[in-house]
């Protein structure tokens, strides 16, 4: 099987597979397409094409299909599409004829507050649409880019009508537990924020008012991610708008941008806040992994950075279906290939590096003396932490293989646990346990870099290190 990865969000679908070079153009040259679909005459437009005629024609352009993704009949409904559903199915079928060449068969990672109903219809779509399902994944799961046990593991994302912000428990699974979301300030609110900025400096500095045709209107929107790439890098700007042979001219800064942004950034804050309460630590820092929609905002991360302890990671354009990819390339969930089932968990995978930061192992002189935070089985890291990760062998036609537990009470061949600053191995074999070339029968402070086996078990488990942000 070669699968075609999809990432689902209304702000830009984007896809990759295996074999290409970056994201594939799903959307003329473009890969991403956005949710937004405009009917005409024979057909519905939709992606970038409707996008560039949205404020043309405001009243008919529909960009909440993706968001509030149901089959309720829409008032007023179109001859073409009369939900949401069946706008969604063309905006799909669309994006399915430029990806379809690159694999036989489709995973989607989906945003984290998609319920079950609109996971049906999602099956329901692809079904219609003869597109070979191989399995749906958890977007903030599929996009984590690396282990971090000793902090708190958030992934923030924004939609077009929504913050969406997820905790992702780390274990000997990384496992979707809790989603907050606040409609209505997304990227939709934001942009109908800064147009007005904007054209309310033009109006003040020039009393030429962008907004009184709906083509120059047009116009702004289309331009603002390039004013947005430009304040991301720069502290102003200038911007110039040209008509009836006349040119004007403002002087737009970031600070105002940031200054029309105040209470998303304080939703967000809000958000993190709430999640800290509930699933934090007391002294914990948050790893806070944002997408690139966040990361490309002017301003954003500095205002999101936070405390000293807490650490931004901006993920890669494309993150989730990278993510969701190797996910099904390293280690397919049960039930593919059969019954399409929703996947809200998957073990860290030491090739996950495509979807973010590659997780790098233990071993001098990067690591040195340090304590290890994760035990490496395989093509898996398992967490180290306060509660003892169990060791076991397992025989198998070509020998005896190593087998990593989880859970209280002393079992299997030996333990690993944290205690303090320390980890320590404890044995519980008479054929005892090899740290290196060292044969322990009672018990060893361990170190990264170092290379364990289980009495006569021919497979080594080493012992890594997973880097923070500032350490790559």
């Amino acid at each position: 099987m070669n699968p075609i990865a999809l990432e689902l969000g209304d702000a830009g679908i984007m896809a990759v597979a295996k074999g290409t070079e970056g994201l594939i153009p799903l959307d003329g040259v473009n890969s991403e397409s956005p949710g937004y679909a405009l009917p005409e005459k024979k057909g519905l437009l939709v992606g970038k094409r409707a996008e560039g005629a949205a404020h043309l024609h405001p009243r008919e352009c529909n960009n909440r299909f993706w968001d509030q993704l149901n089959a309720e009949t829409l008032k007023p409904a179109t001859p073409i599409a009369r939900n949401h559903a069946e706008m969604a199915y063309f905006h799909m079928g669309s994006i399915w004829e430029r990806m379809k060449g690159h694999g036989d068969g489709l995973v989607i990672a989906v945003p984290g507050f998609y319920e079950s109903h609109q996971l049906g219809l999602l099956l329901g779509i692809a079904r219609e649409l003869s597109i070979p399902m191989e399995g749906i994944v958890a977007l903030p799961v599929a996009a984590a880019s690396e282990p971090c046990p000793e902090k708190l593991l958030l992934h923030l994302d924004i939609h077009l009508h929504r913050l969406e912000l997820t905790f992702l428990e780390q274990g000997e699974q990384l496992t979707q537990r809790d989603v907050l979301s606040v409609k209505d300030k997304g990227l939709f609110y934001l942009q109908r924020e800064w147009i007005q900025a904007i054209a309310d400096a033009f109006v003040h500095a020039t009393r030429y008012d962008p907004l009184h045709r709906a083509a120059t209107e047009q116009e702004l929107y289309d331009r603002l991610p390039e004013v947005l790439t430009m304040l991301g890098t720069q502290d102003s700007m200038l911007l110039e708008m040209k008509e009836g042979g006349h040119s004007y001219r403002i002087n737009l800064t970031r600070d105002l941008l940031l200054e029309r942004a105040g209470l998303v950034i304080q939703e967000i804050h809000g958000m993190i806040k709430e999640m800290v309460r509930h699933h934090g630590r007391e002294g914990q820092g948050v790893m806070l992994q944002v997408t690139h929609r966040i990361a490309r905002l002017p301003g954003f991360s500095a205002h999101l950075a936070g405390p000293e302890e807490d650490s931004l990671i901006a993920l890669p354009p494309g993150a989730g279906a990278l993510g969701a990819l190797a996910l099904w390339e390293n280690s397919p969930p049960p039930g593919t290939g059969g019954n399409i089932s929703f996947t809200g968990s998957r073990p860290w995978l030491s090739k996950q590096g495509t979807a973010g930061r590659h997780l790098r192992v233990g071993g001098t002189p990067m690591t040195g003396n340090r304590c290890p935070t994760h035990i490496l089985c395989g093509e898996t890291a398992y967490p180290i932490s306060d509660e003892p990760l169990h060791l076991q062998t397992e025989d198998t036609d070509e020998g005896s293989d190593a087998r990593i537990n989880h859970g209280p009470g002393v079992a299997g061949h030996c333990s690993i646990q944290r205690k303090g600053e320390t980890v320590i191995l404890e044995n519980h074999s008479p054929l005892g346990t090899y740290v290196d070339k060292d044969l322990v029968s009672e018990t060893a402070l361990l170190t990264a870099g170092q290379i364990l086996r289980l009495g006569g078990s021919r497979e080594e488990l080493r012992l890594i290190v997973c880097l923070e942000i500032h350490e790559t």
